[in-house]
Order: C-alpha cells, then sequence, then structure tokens
C-alpha cells in the first residue's frame, strides 16, 4: 500500500495538471482592444508575437507585430508575452504568460497564463490560442 501511494505521488509531482488561467482587470474590457500590437520579448528567437498576432487575426483583430522601437502610430492595445521552455528528451514550452495593456498608459486589461507540463505539452500555437481564448472570453 505504501508503495503504491509513493508511486502514485512521484508521477502526479511529474507530470503535474495543464491548466489555462486569465484575468480581467477591473473595469477594463477585451471586446474593443481596437488596433492590436504583439511585442516582441527580446529573449524569445522563436519570434512568438508573429504567432500571438496571426491568431489575433484570425479572431477578427486588425493585429500586427515586431520590437517594442516599432509600435505603429495609432496602435490602441498591446500584447505582451514570457515564454518558458524545459527540456525533457526534447525542448519543450511549460508555459506562456501573455498581458494584454493599453498602449496610452500601459495598464492592463487582461492577462492569461497557459501551463503545460511534459506529458502534456502542446505546440506554442495551440497554447497561444487556447490562451487568448481563455483571456478574450472574459
Amino acid at each position: 500500500m505504501k508503495k503504491n501511494f509513493l508511486l502514485v505521488l512521484c508521477i502526479t509531482m511529474f507530470v503535474g495538471c495543464a491548466s489555462v488561467t486569465s484575468q480581467l482587470a477591473p473595469n477594463q474590457d477585451v471586446k474593443n482592444l481596437g488596433s492590436v500590437y504583439a511585442v516582441h520579448f527580446t529573449p524569445d528567437k522563436r519570434h512568438l508575437e508573429t504567432l500571438i498576432a496571426n491568431e489575433l487575426v484570425r479572431k477578427g483583430y486588425k493585429a500586427t507585430s515586431g520590437e517594442e522601437k516599432d509600435i505603429p502610430e495609432g496602435t490602441d492595445t498591446l500584447v505582451t508575452y514570457v515564454d518558458h521552455w524545459m527540456w525533457d528528451m526534447t525542448n519543450y514550452m511549460i508555459s506562456l504568460d501573455i498581458e494584454i495593456r493599453k498602449n496610452s498608459d500601459r495598464s492592463l486589461i487582461a492577462s492569461g497564463r497557459s501551463y503545460r507540463p511534459s506529458l502534456q505539452r502542446e505546440e506554442p500555437e495551440v497554447m497561444i490560442q487556447e490562451t487568448l481564448d481563455k483571456i478574450l472570453s472574459k
């Protein structure tokens, strides 16, 4: 009995649970984001900002992406992200944090996070889609 409990405990700690969460800042709305710009996270060599902008366009938003210094005039909303990667036989993204902010004062509108441990890993496109789905459903 004790061996089975320890085995289950070890597996649970290794596998964990996948989750997608989001929060809407008080008195904010994600329905009217206007023109959106996904800002490149400097350490990211995969340029996930492009995938984020593409997903927003697919959802019907006017979105572009690039470096922070190149934010287009008239941009209403910024999307920033932080990607976290792990190694387990292959490199995979374990979590993705996305924030949506007003360009005018950089105040937070909403945020979301996708977390996927090794055995529940997904491609970055899936994690971006599920995180944005969760954020934009608020």
